[in-house]
Order: structure tokens, then sequence, then C-alpha cells
């Protein structure tokens, strides 16, 4: 009986044992590779690849200004109705390149902070506007020289590079014998401190007596120094009033500093005459044109379900907007056979489309490019 007890109790030990094992562990639910976290307009939004037809679109091209640009397009692979909202990334490469170079993805997609591609960068080129101060009622031709070629109209636009010297003159001919005399003017393109002279003439009509006086962008105070063009002595103060002791058309200049040291010369066309006023002065107008080339910034597209493509691109990002790539790894190669990189983001923007905006906050993102 002993022996037939001791089995029995071996055989109850191993089925005790066999009941109280470890169960195995569950697989857990594995996070999307790729996705997008975020608060927008301080709601929640989340997507990721994988899930509800999302996949991770990784690709690159090279733009009209010799700059290659990484995209990652986090966004529905098939979708007519309901859709959901659709994230891109555009990274503009450090330089210029040949069509046929390749991108150095050392330099071209870096750990830290990067600029928005917005309207905040600094302009490469500038439209210039160009208008005579005479009204264009005037009877008379206009013709404008400038960049080597004239050109007859009574306004005039061009398109110059920035930190260039830009020197167009004006002749105006009033097609009646009486009136015919060119003007020339200097600016520094795309300079903080610009400055533009008029002169009125004051006093009697049997005087030849100006006022002058500008208008200046810079950071002030100014410093001033009023040349009258017939050899008199030159004038410090702000608004000097002179008077030419014979008529004639005199050139006279004005050379002006900030508080910056920033140094503008500015060109005025004195029609010192008792009857006639015959003068070729004329405004000069700069527009900044969009910074296109952008090197080493970001473009953030978001698309709502309606189509409707909201850019970081198209305004002036506020003070808190930031974008960083925290971290950046070898990938495998896309189904174009192109070698892919794995980035890591966080950043705040806001986006537009048209008046339209939207606001994204806390956004953290992993999302793939390619290169070649």
């Amino acid at each position: 009986m002993k022996k037939i007890y001791n089995i029995t109790t071996v055989l109850l030990l191993f089925a005790f044992l066999a009941c109280n094992k470890k169960p195995l562990p569950s697989t857990e639910p594995s996070e999307p590779m790729f996705y997008l976290n975020a608060e927008m307009n301080g709601a929640p939004i989340y997507f990721g690849a994988g899930e509800e037809d999302y996949y991770m679109n990784s690709s690159f091209y090279y733009d009209t200004t010799n700059v290659y640009v990484l995209k990652a397009d986090l966004k529905q692979n098939t979708c007519g109705t309901n859709c959901g909202y659709a994230l891109t990334i555009l990274v503009n490469d450090k330089k210029m390149s040949g069509s046929s170079e390749s991108i150095n993805m050392t330099n071209a997609l870096r750990l830290g902070d990067y600029m928005y591609n917005d309207l905040d960068l600094e302009a490469l080129y500038y439209q210039a506007l160009l208008k005579p101060v005479k009204d264009e009622t005037a009877l008379g031709d206009h013709k404008w020289f400038f960049n080597g070629q004239q050109y007859i109209s009574y306004t005039a636009t061009t398109v110059v590079e920035a930190k260039t010297v830009f020197s167009p003159s004006l002749s105006y001919d009033d097609s009646q014998g009486s009136c015919n005399t060119t003007h020339f003017n200097v600016f520094k393109v795309g300079n903080r401190l610009q400055t533009t002279v008029t002169a009125t003439k004051v006093g009697s009509s049997s005087t030849l007596q100006y006022s002058f006086s500008t208008q200046s962008t810079g950071k002030e105070p100014y410093i001033y120094s009023w040349n009258f063009g017939d050899g008199s002595a030159l004038d410090d103060r702000e608004t000097p009033e002179h008077i030419y002791a014979s008529q004639g058309p005199y050139n006279a200049a004005l050379t002006i500093i900030d508080a910056n040291k920033d140094t503008c010369i500015s060109y005025y066309q004195v029609p010192a005459y008792f009857d006639l006023k015959c003068d070729a002065n004329f405004t000069c107008t700069f527009v900044p044109l969009p910074n296109n080339k952008a090197y080493s910034t970001i473009t953030v597209l978001l698309t709502d379900p309606n189509g409707k493509v909201y850019s970081s691109k198209d305004l002036i990002q506020p003070e808190a907007s930031r974008f960083e790539v925290l971290s950046v790894e070898d990938y495998v190669m896309n189904e174009h056979n192109e070698p892919t990189k794995k980035m890591k983001v966080r950043f705040n923007c806001t986006l537009k489309n048209g008046s339209e905006t939207i606001t994204l906050n806390n956004a953290e993102a992993v999302l793939a490019v390619s290169y070649k």
C-alpha cells in the first residue's frame, strides 16, 4: 500500500504543477511604425500606417530652383469617401545640386531645429516697381534705362537680386521742346534702410527756395548729410531749407546713417525754375518675392477630409512655432528601389488655406523619405 500511496502522491503533485504553470505571454498590439500624434486646434488627432488603410509613401524630387526636396507622405492608400487627414512633410536640401548628383543625406537630413519655409525668410529676389513723380496725365515720353535695356512706358517693373545695387534712370521729354531731362538713383536691393527724398518749393515766387524732407525705413535715430548739388556746404538737419542762386536742375543727395550704422544714399533732381517744373524724379518700391530655394527648411502640409490642403508656407509662423528632427536612421528600400531614411520629428506650426488656419501643437511623427 505504501508504494501505491507514493505513486499517487507523485501523480497528484505533477497534476498540481501542471495546473499552475505560468500562462504564455499574450501578443501585445504593436503601434504603427509611422504615425502622426498631435493636437489640431486644441483637439487630438492621430493616424498611423497600417490602420484604416494609411500607408507611408517616401519620395524625393528635384525642383525648379535646382534644390532636392525630400518628401514624406502619410495618407490613406485608396479613398473615395469618408477620407481621413493626410500629412506631408517637405525637407529642402542644404544646397543647390545638379539633377544628376546624389543627395548628401548627412547634410540634407540632420538632427536639430529647422526653419520653416514661410514668408519670414529673407528674400533672394525682389520685384522693383518704378513710377515717375509726375502725374500720368502729363504729356510727354518716359524712357527707363536699367539692366542694360531701355523701356518706354509710364511705369516699369523688373526683378532684381537681393544684396545687389540697382541703378535705374528715367528720361522725361514733354514733346514740346521745353523740358528734356534725365534723373538716376541708386538702391541697395533688400537693404533694411531705404529713404525717399522730396523737395517742395516754398517762400516767395521770386526766390528759388526749397524745403527738403525724407521718409526712411531703418532704426532710429538717423544721422543726415544733405548735399544740395550746387557746391554749398553740407547740411545735417532732418528737414532743411535751401535757396538756389540761379535756375536749373540740381541733383541733390542725402546720405543717411541709422542706429545700426547702415548707410543709404538717395538722389533727387530739384527743378529749380521760376515757372517751369521740369524733372524726371521717380520712386522705386521693392516687393520681396518668395524664397523658393530656402535651403534646409521645412514645409508642413495637412490635407483635410474634403481634400483642402493647409500649408505652413503661405504665412509668417508664430514665434512659438518650431520643428525639430529627433532621430534619423537607415530604413529599407522603398517600392521604387530607392534607399530611405526614417526620421522622428516633433513640431508646432500654423497652417493656412486662404483665410482659414489650422494650428498643430505638441505634434510628434515618425516618417520616411527616400533619396538618390
